[in-house]
């Protein structure tokens, strides 16, 4: 009976121990509330950081969030350009209102964790405006059956003061190996591709088991990559179903700085970054990592081919900003893919974009989240502005994957922007969100959207008074035709009905602005009235909006001749109360010849 009893102890205690582990991830990555985490850092050890943030050295601390307080944690700001580089000025002061940090509960002490994890970090989503990228592309890898890290987001207290809303984000490490495969028995790479021999560099990426050289597969995968021509050649080193997957999301979702990006040295090495491989039995699976500038729908580097387009040669070309890039399709691994298994990957992409985009899955998730983040962020946003952000981080994704479901059927998204070759009506635009915005500190109420019905573009305006009492813009965004020349026409001519009567501003967006980050330029200040069914904006009248004092050094000459836009701005003075919203419906857009 006693051998029964502790029989049934020990098994007690192993349930206990399993449940616990379990439990741990629901409990650190909650999915319907926003946990407090409190650090509290000696003051001598809190200016040691702040005097030089770059430095990654730690520092103890004291954590109490999740019902569980530890001593002894060590801390550092973590990141690089984008959060944490660009936030420190020359004399090491910072200028973001937060930095990201990683917390390691084994530093200090030997064996010690936080609710079962040994490190885990906390983002500051300096770069992302709605505060969501990271989660809901993290959230789309894993359920696509892609590893990637478990993602929520907690309040951060330091030394008592309110650091606002972080994402936290688990680490890429032994236990998420063990969660996501049963083990960490393979080898963990950070950012080393299978195109290196350099085995000294492949070590120096090498982020586990380093007692051991972990790096003969890389020299088989790579070898091997460049004799494959067969389907089958490369199923040895990888699972290619989960690699083109891994490449249908980075593409569904703008990853534009992940594994399909391939950046050069000085020496001629190019590599992308943002991505680990965990390698086992001398097979690859990737994970993916940074996603904080995804879903944006900007071309970053302007005529760099996608990662499937022949290229007809291979030289490293010098992009904006200082950045060297090779084509994608010099890469072995993503030349035998697009030879291989280019329509699987397509099968992909169009299962993504049913699943999850046109189904309204990943709106539903956006709802969810802004409902659960809207009374933190207003403690450290406009909330207004930060729900415009979310508003735009929306369709963007819906932009994204309309541009992705006309490549897939061989057409093209330049079909649903204005080509000024021919008066343009709005038959084909139906399944295209144009922007729309408010731009100023409006009361809650105010909204403006735009829609396309009967062939027709329509935008209501609904604005109240502004919070500040200043002026402001409510804005519709109309997307030209890349390239649109203007210079040899006349005038551009609107069909439209209105209920507004008042002032409206129309102003070109061109990519030949001196400071393109700027939206007011060359333009038109009119009236309209109800009465009004046609506008003929003549070029020659164009002015440059000089009281933006922007732009100055830019010529109508060279903005004519690459149009991008045009924004259509009602302008309601901040005490006019409206009765109804400003409805503008435009039918015909087209350009007047000399």
């Amino acid at each position: 009976m006693k051998f029964k009893e502790g029989y049934l102890l020990i098994l007690l205690i192993i349930i206990s121990l399993f449940t616990k582990a379990q439990t741990n991830y629901s409990r650190l990555f909650q999915v319907d509330s926003v946990a407090t985490l409190k650090i509290n850092i000696d003051e001598v050890n809190w200016q040691f950081l702040t005097n030089d943030p770059e430095r990654k050295d730690y520092v103890p601390a004291k954590i109490s969030g999740f019902e569980e307080t530890l001593d002894s944690v060590g801390i550092r700001f973590k990141g690089s350009y984008g959060t944490l580089w660009s936030c420190v000025d020359e004399q090491n002061n910072i200028t973001c209102n937060k930095l990201s940090l990683k917390l390691d509960f084994n530093l200090y002490k030997k064996g010690q964790n936080f609710l079962g994890f040994k490190k885990f970090n906390l983002h500051s989503m300096t770069r992302d405006p709605s505060k969501m990228r990271e989660k809901l592309a993290y959230d789309l890898y894993r359920e696509v059956g892609i590893p990637a890290p478990l993602t929520t987001w907690v309040r951060v207290f330091i030394n008592g003061k309110n650091y606002g809303v972080y994402a936290l984000i688990e680490q890429i490490d032994n236990q998420f190996l063990k969660r996501n495969w049963g083990n960490s028995d393979g080898f963990l790479f950070k950012e080393a591709y299978p195109n290196n021999m350099d085995t000294n560099y492949l070590m120096s990426h090498q982020k586990n088991h380093k007692s051991v050289n972990g790096t003969k597969p890389y020299l088989d995968f790579a070898q091997n990559t460049i004799a494959a021509n067969e389907k089958a050649d490369l199923n040895k080193h990888i699972n290619m179903a989960n690699w083109v997957t891994y490449l249908a999301v980075e593409q569904l979702i703008n990853n534009w700085d992940g594994i399909t990006t391939f950046y050069c040295s000085p020496m001629g090495i190019c590599n992308p970054h943002n991505f680990y491989w965990y390698v086992q039995d001398g097979k690859f699976e990737p994970i993916i990592w940074d996603v904080d500038l995804t879903f944006g729908v900007k071309e970053f580097w302007k005529n760099h081919a996608e990662w499937y387009e022949d290229v007809t040669n291979c030289n490293i070309v010098e992009y904006p900003g200082g950045a060297f890039l090779r084509s994608s399709q010099c890469d072995g691994l993503l030349q035998f893919t697009k030879k291989y298994y280019f329509e699987e990957y397509k099968n992909q992409l169009q299962s993504l974009i049913s699943n999850k985009i046109v189904s309204g899955d990943i709106s539903k998730k956006i709802e969810q989240y802004k409902n659960l983040l809207a009374p933190l962020l207003k403690d450290e946003l406009n909330e207004k502005a930060w729900k415009m952000e979310v508003d735009k981080l929306e369709n963007n994704i819906y932009y994204l994957a309309e541009k992705e479901r006309l490549w897939l059927t061989n057409k093209s998204l330049e079909k649903l922007k204005i080509d000024f070759s021919q008066p343009q009506t709005f038959e084909s635009w139906q399944s295209l969100k144009v922007t729309s915005e408010l731009s100023g500190n409006y009361s809650v109420g105010s909204s403006v959207k735009s829609s396309i019905s009967q062939n027709n573009l329509i935008a209501e305006f609904e604005i109240s008074n502004q919070l500040d009492g200043s002026n402001g813009w409510a804005i519709l965004e109309i997307p030209v035709k890349s390239g649109s020349n203007l210079n040899l026409q006349k005038a551009l001519v609107f069909n439209l009905k209105t209920n507004w009567n008042g002032p409206m501003n129309i102003t070109l967006n061109s990519e030949n602005y001196t400071k393109p980050d700027v939206s007011e330029y060359f333009g038109w200040n009119i009236f309209i009235d109800e009465n009004t069914t046609q506008i003929i904006l003549k070029f020659d009248e164009i002015e440059l909006q000089k009281w933006a004092n922007v732009n100055q050094n830019s010529s109508l000459q060279e903005v004519l001749n690459s149009v991008s836009g045009i924004q259509i701005s009602p302008f309601k003075q901040h005490d006019e109360k409206l009765q109804n919203p400003i409805r503008i419906e435009i039918s015909k857009i087209s350009v007047l010849k000399d």
